[in-house]
């Protein structure tokens, strides 16, 4: 599906656009050994985009989005170009399936989280702004198919993972709305146990645990919004995954994963004094006590 900002959105921001060194195109990734990164000049976040696709997982990882985390995080650029590097990247998502590695995808939706993460420390985005960046990350969530995460001469891709940060880090802001709440927490129940996944072992029920951690803290979620959520993720006998899970490899995987992320909730619940988390510990009890 194209990503795009709506015509709401954009009209909103419209106040925010502004000519940039980029307004006629965007340079492929110019990065060379030796290339001397200036983190005070917010262009060097627009010319490293292009970079989180190269297959050099020092390219890829260690200089390119670190060199965006870096500049988004203590050199905060302006809200015209924070709109522009969104969009850039908003772009790069819609051409992640071309990128025959698959590194793409996964890594703009990491500095997504990064430009998410600006807006919950400085509330630049407007609502339908930031619920576009909701719809956006959740279907990206919803939509990841290449499961690999690290491989030990390629790195990192970690689709999953790195979705549920970009909807973690919208999960944390305050000014997220009751229906981006929801939009995340089915984009969360679509990867808890994904009838095409693998049996999870780099760390995704954590990653996708956290979202939710962070809406029950918000209060944002009504009882039954989190009863219907535990609905989507409990065993259900329609799925021949769950007739008889010991008896086949799709099963084992859907019966670890689901215990994987159930588990999480509820430590990460037992050990809070939030009673929002300890409701979640109790609900999240009751999916492990049913689970075959």
């Amino acid at each position: 599906m194209k990503h795009i900002l709506t015509a709401a959105c954009v009209s909103a921001a419209s106040a925010l656009v502004a000519q940039t060194a980029f307004a006629d195109g965007y340079p492929p990734c110019h990065y060379a050994p030796g290339y001397s990164i200036d983190y005070t000049d917010s262009t060097e976040a627009f010319l490293m985009v292009n970079c989180l696709a190269d297959p050099d997982p020092v390219v890829r990882d260690e200089i390119a989005y670190t060199t965006i985390v870096e500049i988004l995080r203590n050199h905060t650029p302006d809200a015209p170009e924070l709109f522009e590097l969104m969009n850039m990247l908003i772009e790069r998502l819609d051409e992640a399936g071309s990128d025959p590695n698959g590194f793409q995808g996964p890594f703009v939706a990491l500095a997504l989280a990064e430009i998410a993460r600006t807006d919950r420390v400085h509330g630049w985005m407007s609502t339908d702004m930031r619920s576009d960046l909701v719809t956006i990350g959740a279907e990206y969530l919803s939509g990841v198919s290449d499961y690999r995460g690290f491989d030990d001469d390629e790195g990192w891709r970690h689709g999953v993972a790195h979705g549920a940060d970009l909807l973690m880090q919208l999960s944390l802001n305050e000014a997220i709305t009751e229906d981006d709440a929801l939009m995340i927490l089915a984009a969360i129940a679509s990867k808890v146990a994904p009838a095409d996944g693998p049996a999870y072992t780099a760390g995704e029920p954590e990653r996708l645990a956290r979202p939710v951690l962070f809406l029950a803290r918000s209060g944002k979620v009504r009882d039954e919004t989190w009863d219907a959520f535990f609905a989507m993720i409990a065993p259900d006998e329609s799925d021949p995954r769950w007739q008889a899970p010991y008896a086949s490899q799709a099963g084992l995987n859907t019966l670890h994963n689901t215990r994987a992320f159930a588990n999480t909730l509820y430590v990460n619940g037992d050990v809070s004094d939030a009673e929002a988390l300890n409701a979640l510990r109790d609900r999240s009890l009751e999916l492990i006590i049913s689970l075959p």
